[in-house]
Order: structure tokens, then sequence, then C-alpha cells
């Protein structure tokens, strides 16, 4: 086990995070979520959930984190399904 920081970064379709260890090394890891464009959003977000929840479960075991920075989603263009997502991902995190 190596604590880390970890930097996450949220889309619609997977979840990258990044895992900087106390001798500045680093890594990434991807967790790929749904990509089926016909689901309803709120059966997405669910599956979101379930996905990250279980990848970051086996994350905490190799990497636990020192502390999780989530990266808050901004752009031109409104996005509320990148919005639900992180907040879906946010709360699995903790």
């Amino acid at each position: 086990m190596r604590p880390a920081l970890w930097g996450v970064d949220v889309s619609t379709e997977f979840v990258d995070v990044a895992f900087v260890f106390e001798d500045g090394k680093w890594q990434t890891n991807r967790c790929f979520l749904d990509k089926r464009k016909d689901r309803h959003p709120v059966d997405h977000l669910a599956v979101i959930d379930r996905r990250w929840g279980s990848f970051v479960t086996a994350l905490v075991g190799h990497f636990p984190p020192v502390f999780v920075f989530v990266e808050r989603p901004t752009g031109r263009f409104p996005q509320p399904q990148l919005v639900m997502a992180a907040g879906v991902v946010a709360c699995a995190t903790k």
C-alpha cells in the first residue's frame, strides 16, 4: 500500500484518476463507465455510482488517499450530465 494524493477527472464515459506519491512519482488509472446513450439520466447515474464505487474500493486497498481532488466540470457550454456525473463520483469517493 502506497498512500497518495488523488486527482480525479470526470467524464460521462470514464473517470481518470492520477495518484501522486510522497516521492513525487505518479501513475494513472481509468474506470470506464456506461457508454450507452439511450439510458435515462437517472439510470446512467446509478451505473456510474456502482462502477466507480467498486473501482474506488479496489483502489483504496492499493493507494490509500491522503486527499482527493475531484475536478469541477467547467466549460463554455453547460453540460448538466457531466455536472451530475461529477457529483456522483465525488459522493462515491468519500
